[in-house]
């Protein structure tokens, strides 16, 4: 088995949850430009870009999706960024792998600046190296990956990416990465199966157990 040196951790659902608040702020603007958030099944909702996400509601109408996602960002900002709780054991399954030599990066849809603020709050974002999110012309999670891979000089053959939806492995896939993926966010395992993955698990202690194995230790 490959040994990893760097690992890739999504955000939503994997370090943290990020559940109210990202509802809580999606419902608001649901309502503002006339639909109902109720009517969907949200966790499908956190993880792909948010710019999907109100092309899903919004079918044809990229007005109503740019202005509702504008309306998103300002009341996320304000009162959802901070509506989050950190899984219990992830800063020290990442602050480990990083005293083994390996560098922890952070690979999330998130819009970055939100994402940095997000870990700050919890006190993760001094376990990890860097923070890769979306920007503008940076949306999809195979485009921050690759940006991550690009930036940071690492090398993909030797890089595993940690998610909790199909979405994570399915970037990992096309970037040409290794993905485990964790089922105690908002994903599926009948979704996640699809993908190519090494192990899907259901704790952090499981995560921790097994990535630890699999890891280049210096």
């Amino acid at each position: 088995m490959k040994k990893y040196n760097t690992v890739l951790l999504d955000l939503d659902g994997t370090i943290s949850n990020t559940y109210s608040g990202i509802v809580k702020c999606l419902g608001d603007a649901c309502a503002k430009y006339g639909a109902n958030l109720a009517d969907y099944d949200v966790r499908k909702f956190i993880g792909p870009p948010l710019s999907s996400t109100f092309a899903v509601i919004f079918p044809g109408d990229e007005r109503r999706q740019k202005e509702a996602l504008t309306y998103y960002r300002e009341r996320y900002l304000k009162d959802g960024i901070y509506d989050n709780e950190m899984y219990d054991g992830i800063d020290d399954f990442a602050e480990g792998l990083r005293k083994m030599g390996v560098t922890v990066g952070v690979a999330t849809s998130k819009y970055e600046k939100y994402a940095v603020e997000v870990l700050r709050k919890l006190g993760m974002l001094e376990h990890v190296d860097f923070v890769c999110g979306s920007e503008t012309g940076r949306v999809s999670k195979s485009e921050i990956i690759n940006y991550a891979l690009k930036t940071y000089g690492v090398d993909k053959d030797k890089c595993l990416m940690v998610g909790d939806t199909f979405y994570d492995l399915q970037g990992a896939e096309k970037c040409g990465i290794d993905a485990v993926g964790i089922l105690y966010g908002f994903g599926t395992r009948e979704e996640m199966e699809v993908y190519p993955h090494l192990a899907l698990l259901n704790t952090v202690a499981e995560l921790k157990e097994f990535v630890y194995k699999i890891v280049d230790k210096k």
